[in-house]
């Protein structure tokens, strides 16, 4: 057992975890000190609108979607799609992508697109790290985990190496 920062870890005997084609450490994450007692909004209450839905859909289409000369054209437009789904939670973002089969079709072939993975991560990066960096991830890991189809260890591991494009690509194999 090592205690890191506020965690104790603790590495199982059999040593690995499946995720969605991806071999892991496992590791069981406890924290030290108990959550605060205000965190008790679902993830599921966490804002995704119908809106924010089109949105999504729109930005990831047009990203698998189009040849980068058009994406570099329309960056402007994707900046602003970025914008309005700028106050959805990054991880209810994700799961709403896992959620519907077109979209995480479409999310692959983000993934194999270097210009548009590396804009796309980017800008998911910075927010889950945001994110992070309040506290804001963790209370939410356990539901998203559910919604996604993976064990809370495998993303609670990634959340706390801060591996984003590991998690995504885990979760979109």
């Amino acid at each position: 057992m090592v205690l890191w920062k506020g965690f104790v870890f603790m590495e199982y005997v059999l040593g690995s975890l499946l995720c969605a084609g991806c071999l892991l450490p496992v590791v069981d994450t406890l924290r030290a000190d108990p959550l605060p007692p205000h965190r008790a909004i679902s993830f599921y209450d966490l804002r995704l609108s119908d809106g924010d839905r089109r949105h999504i859909f729109k930005l990831i289409k047009t990203m698998a979607d189009k040849h980068i000369a058009t994406l570099i054209r329309k960056q402007r437009k994707l900046r602003k799609l970025g914008d309005k789904i700028e106050p959805v939670h990054p991880l209810r973002f994700i799961a709403y992508i896992y959620e519907e089969n077109e979209l995480r079709r479409r999310m692959r072939t983000i993934m194999r697109r270097y210009f548009t993975w590396g804009y796309f991560i980017g800008g998911l990066g910075e927010r889950l790290s945001k994110e992070k960096a309040r506290g804001n991830l963790r209370p939410f890991i356990p539901e998203f985990a559910y919604a996604v189809g993976t064990q809370p260890e495998v993303i609670e591991r990634y959340v706390f190496m801060e591996d984003w494009k590991g998690m995504v690509r885990c979760l979109f194999p």
